[in-house]
C-alpha cells in the first residue's frame, strides 16, 4: 500500500451486543450489534474504559432514520451494479491525479511547464487528431480476485467529455485564466487510442477499459475509464446520519467489519478523549455503519488534530458484494 491514493489506508476490539431493530428482508435496513473501538495504538496508548451494553451510547432515532435513508437512496440509485467506482477524494480538473481513480494521469511535467499544466488543469485543449464518436467491442471489468463482468465500452468523444467536464474553475481569475503569475497554455491533443485503467471500486480495484489522451507538449498523458459505471452522487449533509467512516475493513469470517474514522486521540477517562461506538445498518446491497461517540465530560480546552480510531461491527448476514457507505454523503468507502 505504498501507491500514492493510499495515504489513508489500513487502520478490533471492543465488542458489544445490542439488541437488533427491525428486520433483513430484501433492501430491508436493519440495525444489528452495538461495538467498542479501540485508539490506534500508533497514535494513543490510552485505554478505553470497559464497555457495557447498558453503558454504551445509541445512535438516536432520527440518524437511523437518515441511516435508512442513505441506504434506501442506494438501492435505487447503484442497487445490484457490479462495478461500481469510487469517487476520487480530490477537487474535479486537479492535475495530478495518480491515484486509482477513472480520470488517471501518467507522466510527470518537466520544469518549465506550469503554463502547460495550468492549461491541461483548465482544459484548455486544441485537438489536431480524430476523437471518434462510434463505442467500440464491448469490453470486460476484472477484479484481482478473478471476478470479471462484461461492459459496454463508451466512445472515445464521450470520454473526451467526461474530461473536459472536469476542467478546473477559477471564479476570481480574469478571462485568461491567469493566477499566481502563470498564464496558462493551451495543450494540444495529439493522439487518442484504446487501453486500460485500473480504477477503484467497492469491491476492490479493478482493471477496466480506458481511453488514453496523448499530448504533444508533455509525456503527461490523461487516462479515462470508458466501462459504464454505475454512480451515485453525494447526499446534502443535511441528510447526514452521524460522522463518516474513512474505509473498512472485513474478517475472513464475512461478518466482523471493522471502520476507521478520524476522532479524538484518547479515550474518554483522559481530557479530549473520546470513545466511539458503531451501529451497523444494512440493507439487500449496502452497509452502513452509524457512528456514535462519548466524549470526557470534564470541561477542557483541546486542539483539533484529528487522530484516527477504529470501532468493529458484526453484520447480520455476510458482507458479500455489499458496498460499505460512510453515513455523512451516503458515498462508498474504500475495502482495504
Amino acid at each position: 500500500m505504498n501507491e500514492p491514493a493510499r495515504t489513508m489506508r489500513s487502520w478490533t476490539t471492543l465488542l458489544v451486543s445490542a439488541a437488533a431493530v427491525g428486520a433483513v428482508a430484501a433492501g430491508a435496513a436493519l440495525v444489528a450489534d452495538a461495538v467498542g473501538d479501540s485508539p490506534d495504538p500508533r497514535q494513543s496508548r490510552a485505554t478505553p474504559p470497559p464497555v457495557t451494553q447498558a453503558t454504551a451510547p445509541t445512535p438516536s432515532g432520527e440518524q437511523l432514520r437518515k441511516a435508512r435513508d442513505l441506504l434506501a437512496r442506494w438501492e435505487r440509485t447503484v442497487g445490484d451494479a457490479v462495478y461500481v467506482p469510487l469517487r476520487p477524494p480530490l477537487a474535479q480538473g486537479d492535475p495530478e491525479l495518480t491515484g486509482r481513480f477513472e480520470i488517471h494521469q501518467t507522466g510527470a511535467w518537466s520544469r518549465g511547464q506550469a503554463a502547460y499544466q495550468r492549461g491541461l488543469a483548465q482544459r484548455r485543449i486544441q485537438v489536431r487528431t480524430a476523437v471518434p464518436d462510434v463505442p467500440p467491442a464491448a469490453g470486460v471489468v476484472t477484479w484481482r480476485n478473478g471476478l470479471s463482468v462484461p461492459t459496454s465500452v463508451v466512445s472515445a468523444k464521450e470520454a473526451y467529455d467526461r474530461l473536459l467536464a472536469g476542467a478546473m474553475r477559477c471564479s476570481n481569475c480574469p478571462a485568461d485564466g491567469s493566477a499566481d503569475g502563470i498564464t496558462p497554455k493551451p495543450v494540444t491533443l495529439t493522439a487518442v487510442t484504446l487501453t486500460t485503467l485500473v480504477v477503484e471500486t467497492t469491491r476492490g480495484d479493478a482493471t477496466v477499459p480506458a481511453w488514453r489522451f496523448t499530448f504533444a507538449e508533455s509525456r503527461v498523458q490523461l487516462l479515462v475509464a470508458a466501462a459504464e459505471a454505475a454512480q451515485v452522487s453525494p447526499a446534502p449533509l443535511d441528510q447526514a446520519a452521524g460522522m463518516p467512516i474513512m474505509d473498512a475493513s472485513i474478517a475472513p469470517d464475512g461478518r466482523t467489519l471493522t471502520a476507521r474514522l478520524i476522532g479524538s486521540g484518547g479515550s474518554s477517562k483522559a481530557p479530549c478523549g473520546a470513545d466511539y461506538f458503531g451501529y451497523v445498518v444494512e440493507s439487500a446491497n449496502a452497509v452502513g455503519v452509524v457512528i456514535v461517540g462519548r466524549s470526557y465530560p470534564g470541561r477542557v480546552v483541546c486542539t483539533m488534530e484529528g487522530h484516527m480510531r477504529e470501532v468493529t461491527v458484526r453484520l447480520a448476514a455476510p458482507l458479500g458484494g455489499r458496498s460499505v457507505l460512510e453515513l455523512e454523503r451516503g458515498t462508498a468507502v474504500p475495502l482495504t
